[in-house]
């Protein structure tokens, strides 16, 4: 589920501005260490 989210988001993420895409990652970035613990 999340993989085939990133993927979508990912290519939204190209037509976003580089802050944008920063904070977008580092938003992933959390809800991937929440996932794991």
């Amino acid at each position: 589920m999340s993989y085939m989210n990133n993927n979508t988001e990912t290519r939204k993420n190209k037509h976003l501005n580089e802050r944008e895409r920063y904070a977008i990652g580092e938003l992933s970035r959390i809800l991937c260490l929440i996932k794991v613990t």
